[in-house]
């Protein structure tokens, strides 16, 4: 903090955006977006910071998570006698 006439003064800061990164914060993250950048953020950079106008509200749906069936896979005995597996092994 700067001193003009004994009063103290908030340094001001000017972006970089070559800096400028996002974070991808859970809607239900206890204690909002200020409780994440003090835990995940801050430790790494001291100083970070958000501007309150540029957070968006988003929603992910992950396909995989909803919509994959996994085939199943076979034991390894019974790909191994069915030939299914091969390949050999090399030492050097």
């Amino acid at each position: 903090m700067n001193s003009r006439n004994g009063k103290p003064q908030a340094a001001e800061y000017e972006p970089d955006p070559d800096l400028r990164d996002s974070e991808q914060v859970p809607l239900l993250e206890e204690s909002g977006i200020e409780a994440f950048l003090r835990r995940e953020v801050l430790p790494y950079a001291a100083d970070a910071w958000y501007d309150h106008a540029s957070v968006k509200v988003s929603y992910e749906i992950s396909f995989i998570r909803y919509f994959y069936k996994p085939k199943p896979i076979a034991s390894g005995s019974r790909a191994w006698g069915s030939g299914q597996l091969t390949g050999e092994w090399r030492l050097t």
